[in-house]
């Protein structure tokens, strides 16, 4: 079994955190992640923010959509749970900075993944980080502003997964990904071979959607090829890392 697994944290972690916060990332990372996968919402000024839902209302002890909503007046609000202001891009990047994480930004309004490269420019993170969306259009308009940067494919259902699996097995897509994400229960050793092979990093996530085992869920995965977990549970990460060493 291939022990090389990028650790991944979803969102930061959603357990002793709130998640897309920044102790949530620190948390993480603390745990032994590689990486942080983290969302990316814009305000009516402009403000990247990182925040997974339209609304701040699910999240916070506010209410609004963030696109109708200053950053001055999202700023007021907390999180729910542990009181946590809602970062900005810009918070995380100098926040995080010293652990050098590796970031995978997921995008979630249409047309700011330019901004993003050119603030990951700027900051010393273009190398460590990769546009991730589940709009293709998106990261080829990351594409189209730089040929190098590196892009995650998200897929939800399974006929759009067997249409990328065409376009990978017959060259046809427009620009190589460099990962593609999926949930768990498509991960398979069809898949990953097909990925291995063309160099396509297999991540799987959606392990918080488990009624059971958690833990057995992911080693599956890990066994059937998958090279990247998403982590919704930081204090997974040294469980399967602890069961890795002894396989």
């Amino acid at each position: 079994m291939d022990n090389k697994i990028l650790y991944i944290g979803h969102r930061g972690t959603n357990v002793d955190a709130d998640e897309n916060t920044v102790p949530a990332f620190e948390k993480v990372l603390n745990a032994g992640a590689h990486c942080i996968e983290l969302d990316i919402r814009c305000t009516k000024d402009n403000e990247l923010i990182v925040i997974h839902n339209a609304k701040i209302d699910d999240t916070t002890n506010g209410s609004g959509y963030v696109k109708d909503m200053t950053y001055s007046e999202i700023s007021k609000f907390r999180t729910r749970n542990f009181e946590c202001p809602i970062p900005t891009f810009d918070d995380v990047c100098k926040s995080l900075k010293s652990k050098k994480p590796k970031f995978i930004i997921d995008i979630k309004v249409r047309n700011v993944s330019p901004i993003i490269i050119d603030k990951i420019r700027k900051k010393d993170f273009f190398e460590h980080s990769t546009i991730c969306s589940a709009n293709f259009q998106d990261l080829a308009l990351a594409k189209k502003a730089c040929l190098d940067c590196k892009v995650c494919y998200v897929v939800y259902r399974k006929n759009i997964l067997n249409s990328v699996v065409k376009a990978i097995q017959d060259s046809s897509m427009s620009f190589k990904i460099d990962m593609l994400s999926l949930p768990y229960s498509m991960i398979d050793n069809n898949i990953t071979t097909i990925c291995s092979t063309n160099g396509i990093l297999p991540l799987s996530w959606g392990f918080r959607h488990i009624k059971g085992d958690t833990l057995e869920t992911i080693k599956k995965n890990i066994t059937h090829g998958t090279k990247g977990i998403i982590f919704d549970n930081y204090k997974n990460i040294e469980k399967i890392k602890s069961w890795l060493a002894n396989a």
